[in-house]
């Protein structure tokens, strides 16, 4: 219930002050529980990361993980740290196996996103990888993006767009990689947004299209 909603229905006398008050009151503090958790899980995290020391932030991380399961920033820094940090590809792999498979269950434009980047637009040695199996997780990844697609606001899908052409290119689907750019440029060009943001958006699309026409 947001407040708002809670003010309306006191006022026109539909609120039932003592169940639903209760049961809103209860909603909101463990809201507010899982946020004060997660700054706190954020604040260790980055504290380890500042002195690099990757051992500790990754066990933040595990911990975080266990602590709050949905949220898709701590499974992307997990896979981060193994990949990037402790070099474990093996580790690092089942973590964004797992990662992607939950991505898809869920349904969410946001996992989906995320395990769509760490598959396919991050700076690893995706050489040390399973070729197959990761092509075979970008294309199951990237249909599910396609399909909420439709439902998006015109700047979430130009995100998306961007996202899976990452995909499309590295497969040697070069054209279609080009279109999704091209798609997503023009959602962009054609959304009221401050000129330097604009801009800033803009110049990345066509740095990208560049590459990819290439």
């Amino acid at each position: 219930h947001s407040l708002e909603c809670i003010l309306d229905r006191v006022i026109d006398g539909s609120w039932d002050s003592s169940a639903e008050a209760r049961e809103a009151e209860k909603e909101r503090l463990a809201e507010c529980e899982v946020d004060e958790l997660e700054r706190e899980l954020e604040i260790q995290i980055a504290a380890a990361i500042e002195v690099r020391d990757w051992k500790r932030a990754l066990s933040a991380t595990e911990e975080a993980l266990k602590s709050i399961p949905d949220n898709p920033t701590f499974r992307e820094a997990h896979v981060e740290l193994l990949m990037r940090k402790l070099h474990d590809f093996e580790a690092g792999w089942i973590a964004l196996g797992r990662f992607a498979r939950d991505a898809i269950e869920r349904n969410s434009a946001d996992w989906l996103l995320a395990a769509m980047r760490q598959l396919f637009c991050s700076p690893y040695e995706y050489s040390s990888l399973p070729f197959a199996e990761r092509f075979s997780m970008g294309k199951e990844l990237s249909n599910c993006i396609l399909r909420l697609c439709p439902q998006q606001d015109a700047l979430s899908r130009a995100v998306s767009y961007q996202t899976i052409a990452s995909y499309y290119h590295e497969n040697s689907e070069k054209s279609r990689a080009v279109e999704l750019v091209e798609q997503a440029l023009a959602l962009v060009q054609g959304e009221t947004l401050s000129d330097d943001v604009k801009q800033e958006w803009i110049a990345d699309l066509m740095r990208v299209l560049g590459k990819y026409k290439h």
